[in-house]
């Protein structure tokens, strides 16, 4: 990249990406050596600001530029907009937006949204799909409160739908001996582990650091609940840092799980690489944590306060858990057609 560099001359990232086709390496060491040396400027495309700009094209500037304010403050994060990842900002927007379009063909501006309109709304969906919508509103009308855009906010007091009460089933134990059988890792039998005895969310694996185990004594923090580990967690630690430790010797990486590209850097690895890694076994990492968490409530009765104590959930994913253990313990198994009572919303 630098051969035929001229004094001043500074390289582009997509001259990175293209010398990249044709080495093995990693394009973005390469561009962290450059940005430090002062020598690397970043042309690759916004493609979520690109996004957003198409989303936006069919409505009027003036509600469009409100819309487009606080996607970019959920993204962004601030003092007054808790950070979300693009994922979520982008859901929330797909959700607004047919309501967004009607409205923007009566009215100029947000703040002459009405509570008849946002009730008419919610009027036209059913299920999860007003539930999301409404949760999304929410958040748009209290950013523009906040941010004075608006004077009132047309959503405070409007109950949202109750949501189905879906009846998750435990898992087959069929599928999860045939995903056992095809674990050839020590990466993959721990972060299953990880996610089928610990109910570790994938976000949270990726995000453990080598100083959440003490092999001395026993336990592991995860969500910031320490836990005995267990032997077979015990036992697939040891195999892990043993193979961890002869591939990588030298690795400056603290996070627990690496892999082939994040053991060069110090960064967590990605969340596509871990799902990749379970890809075709018929199950997925979320469903072996949920399908835990289902197990705990059975076994062990269902107790929100346990399952919030044990695994670190939300007070609302805890009563939920609860609620479908109930459900199923109380009810004939012929019964359990995937959906049982509405869940409250409170």
């Amino acid at each position: 990249m630098l051969v035929d560099l001229a004094p001043g001359d500074v390289v582009r990232y997509s001259d990175i990406a293209r010398v990249h086709t044709r080495r093995v390496c990693h394009i973005e060491h390469i561009a962290e050596v450059l940005s430090r040396a002062g020598l690397l400027t970043d042309d690759r495309p916004n493609t979520f600001a690109e996004w957003l700009k198409r989303s936006l094209a069919e409505i009027p500037k003036n509600i469009a530029a409100d819309l487009a304010d606080w996607v970019n403050a959920m993204v962004e994060g601030g003092p007054r907009t808790k950070r979300r990842s693009p994922a979520t900002a982008a859901n929330y927007l797909r959700l607004v937006r047919p309501s967004m379009i009607i409205w923007a063909s009566r009215y100029d501006h947000l703040r002459q949204v009405t509570r008849q309109d946002v009730a008419e709304a919610l009027g036209r969906l059913h299920g999860e799909k007003a539930a999301s919508t409404i949760t999304a509103l929410r958040s748009l009308f209290r950013y523009c409160k906040v941010t004075g855009l608006i004077f009132n906010n047309p959503t405070a007091g409007i109950r949202g739908p109750d949501r189905p009460l879906l009846l998750r089933q435990p898992l087959d134990p069929a599928r999860l001996t045939d995903l056992t059988e095809t674990l050839s890792s020590e990466t993959q039998r721990l972060i299953v582990a990880l996610a089928a005895i610990h109910a570790a969310r994938v976000k949270t694996i990726r995000q453990m650091q080598l100083t959440d185990v003490d092999l001395g004594e026993q336990r592991i923090m995860i969500d910031g609940v320490a836990r005995p580990m267990g032997h077979i967690t015990y036992a697939l630690l040891t195999q892990y840092f043993r193979f961890r430790q002869d591939r990588w010797p030298n690795t400056a990486n603290k996070h627990l799980i690496i892999s082939m590209h994040t053991a060069h850097g110090t960064g967590p690895a990605s969340g596509a690489w871990l799902n990749k890694m379970f890809r075709g076994t018929g199950v997925t990492l979320e469903a072996l944590r949920l399908d835990r968490l289902l197990e705990e409530a059975l076994t062990r009765g269902p107790d929100p306060l346990h399952l919030a104590a044990a695994f670190g959930v939300s007070q609302s994913a805890a009563i939920r858990y609860a609620q479908v253990a109930r459900v199923l313990l109380n009810t004939p198994a012929e019964l359990h057609d995937g959906v049982g009572a509405p869940e409250s919303s409170s």
